[in-house]
């Protein structure tokens, strides 16, 4: 990525999104086939206080939401959106993150 690109777009990173690990573990467990994670550009943003996800990549790993958080954009105000249970890789490091929210 050049610098006229990311002015442009701002900082983007490709991504693995998968289960997480305790996900992982009870599906190993119970003898369930674990989702190959799902590859994807993510923007970072330094100021955001949590991770959002693209509409539909939670079902791609077969996840069901562990409950619901309001967040506020520029368009809605405490908006609700679903929690999940993922683990965010980055290109040869692994970051598990206790929860996403995809709206």
């Amino acid at each position: 990525m050049t610098f006229e690109n990311m002015e442009f777009s701002g900082p983007l990173i490709t991504v693995n999104i998968g289960v997480s690990a305790p996900v992982q573990k009870i599906m190993i467990e119970l003898n369930i086939q674990v989702p190959a994670p799902v590859s994807c550009t993510a923007l970072i943003d330094t100021g955001a206080s949590s991770t959002v996800l693209r509409t539909g990549i939670p079902a791609l790993l077969g996840l069901r939401p562990r409950g619901a958080v309001p967040i506020s954009t520029p368009s809605c105000h405490e908006c609700l959106c679903n929690t999940f249970d993922i683990s965010l890789y980055f290109p040869s490091h692994q970051l598990g993150m206790d929860q996403m929210i995809a709206i």
